[in-house]
């Protein structure tokens, strides 16, 4: 996800990095690095497992919308994952 004003993943999340770990700030900084919408799991809410399990169905085309929820851990955002991308819907 490229900012319209060209911010820098660096200037972009300077302000928030107190509250990431470094797992979360990898797939956050992956995932703008691949222009992807990290809007839909920068929550610092998720933990860096969960965010890589979004970022990948990210990357692969896959509603991430019918799993990305602080609720699901990364095993089952992972199960609904391979159900979407097999046809499941």
């Amino acid at each position: 996800m490229k900012l319209k004003n060209n911010l820098s993943f660096e200037s972009l999340i300077q302000m928030y990095r107190d509250q990431y770990n470094n797992a979360q700030l990898h797939w956050l900084r992956q995932g703008y690095e691949d222009n992807l919408d990290i809007s839909l799991y920068s929550n610092p809410a998720f933990n860096g497992m969960q965010m890589h399990a979004i970022m990948y169905g990210l990357a692969h085309n896959v509603d991430v919308s019918k799993y990305a929820f602080i609720e699901y851990n990364h095993v089952i955002m992972g199960i609904i994952y391979h159900l979407l991308k097999n046809g499941a819907h």
